[in-house]
């Protein structure tokens, strides 16, 4: 679970924000919003979902794009040359100069992991995966500095064999207290950490070692180290998911296709948002008449590895492109079906469905069941999650998120301007957040939590007529 996301100096970001999911745990109701995922540290309650709120260009959006570069950057998907994906706050001639830092902190497996990087348009300048064990008891996985023209590695894990091993062995062995029959074993424990930190070194400068690990022939099986890193590359890379205003169906279709027992019940969750929709349908169509660059470009994305599908508007249709097991592509509509007069299921279109219903499309993975696999929970992100849909479907959306993944640990994170959902029946006080925009154009972010109001105020009253900030200042 993402117990806590900052950035500092990002688009409209120049001072530190911080978005922290731990939970109030003095707050008494809605306990079933918080998850304690960390096993023998029993207090740190996390939060399954949380509201950002402010006016328009207050920088809410840059939050989340903040999580989805960060993401990006880690899973591989931007593919740098010579130059990063630098975008500091540009209203200030010092942040221009500035680094843009990112900071994760989670759990996985049970366990708490941090990790931070610092970049400028030409280098990673710094970058640290770290565990901890306790508040104070932490394991430096990594820690890599960009000096001059070359990654310098401290590491609790990949060092050297230690002081005490290396003078031994260079010492008069009549003397040393290793048994010679355990030199080979020392030798080969030696030479693999020496590989090991090299591997480290050789990151490119504007490569992060956390994706650049994922490409190296390792087996991981045999390093634990590197299982490690390879563990929290894949949760931060793609448990984490963005899901931006005018993204499509992209999910829905991953659901259907690799887990087929869960279209009626996705259908289902449909119907009950008063769509009209009985069931949903992929539908296999040939390629033949499509334009062959297209297809070349499409393939080539596919085989890079960034994504399992991808979605193309072509002509009137949606269209999802797959490699099949034996490396083809393969094309498919996404149908709906509704009933006719007579109850006859009739075949739609899904440009021929509502914004709202396709919106709906695009978010229903998340409500799935079974949102978890590997025994890594997804944390989802909406940018403008009210986007098309009735104040009343927005309600039942969060409420419905809350009861079908009760069991898990399935976070889900929203900014939008629905002020019907600022209702303590609906969410927790620790759970709203506000993104407030400052003279000198830069955003802060901040907790409901940090105001002292009742339990029983009218939360969303108090919010509109500017109690809280964070809403438009008309002129």
């Amino acid at each position: 679970m993402l117990i806590y996301f900052s950035a500092k100096n990002y688009r409209s970001i120049n001072e530190t924000v911080e978005l922290n999911l731990r939970s109030n745990n003095r707050l008494r109701h809605h306990k079933d919003h918080v998850k304690f995922p960390l096993g023998d540290e029993k207090k740190v309650g996390v939060l399954k979902a949380a509201a950002i709120y402010g006016a328009n260009a207050a920088g809410k959006s840059n939050i989340i794009k903040a999580i989805r570069e960060a993401v990006g950057m880690i899973d591989g998907i931007y593919k740098p040359s010579k130059n990063l994906h630098h975008k500091p706050f540009k209203l200030s001639q010092e942040s221009l100069k500035d680094p843009t830092e990112f900071y994760f902190e989670f759990a996985l497996h049970g366990h708490r992991y941090s990790y931070t990087f610092k970049y400028n348009a030409t280098a990673v300048l710094y970058e640290e995966l770290v565990t901890h064990n306790s508040d104070t008891n932490y394991t430096t996985i990594y820690e890599r500095t960009y000096e001059g023209t070359k990654n310098v590695i401290r590491s609790d894990l990949f060092t050297d064999l230690g002081s005490e091993y290396l003078s031994e062995l260079l010492s008069d062995t009549k003397s040393s207290s290793i048994d010679k029959g355990d030199l080979p074993a020392i030798f080969r424990l030696l030479k693999e950490q020496i590989e090991n930190r090299s591997i480290l070194e050789r990151t490119p400068k504007d490569k992060l070692i956390i994706s650049e690990v994922s490409t190296r022939n390792i087996d991981i099986s045999e390093n634990p180290a590197f299982r490690l890193i390879s563990y929290v590359k894949e949760y931060l890379g793609s448990k984490i998911q963005c899901i931006s205003p005018n993204s499509r169906f992209h999910g829905i279709h991953n659901e259907i296709e690799n887990y087929s027992d869960k279209k009626s019940s996705l259908a289902s969750i449909m119907n009950s948002f008063d769509t009209g929709i009985s069931d949903i349908k992929l539908n296999d169509i040939s390629t033949d008449n499509f334009d062959a660059d297209l297809l070349k470009k499409v393939k080539s994305d596919l085989n890079e590895g960034s994504d399992s599908s991808i979605f193309k508007i072509i002509g009137n249709k949606y269209v999802v492109f797959i490699l099949d097991h034996d490396g083809n592509l393969k094309a498919r509509t996404i149908n709906t079906v509704h009933n006719d007069q007579d109850g006859k299921p009739c075949l739609f279109d899904i440009r021929d469905e509502s914004d709202g219903s396709q919106r709906l499309m695009d978010l229903l993975p998340i409500m799935s069941k079974n949102a978890t696999f590997d025994h890594m929970p997804f944390t989802f992100i909406i940018d403008e999650f009210n986007q098309s849909l009735h104040p009343k479907l927005a309600i039942k959306f969060i409420t419905k998120f809350f009861e079908l993944t009760a069991e898990s640990e399935t976070q889900l994170i929203v900014s939008t301007h629905e002020s019907e959902l600022l209702n303590n029946k609906i969410l927790r006080r620790d759970e709203i957040f506000f993104a407030q925009k400052h003279d000198d154009g830069s955003t802060s972010l901040y907790n409901l939590d940090e105001y002292s109001t009742r339990y029983d105020k009218d939360l969303r009253k108090a919010y509109l007529s500017g109690k809280f900030g964070a809403i438009p200042q008309v002129k």
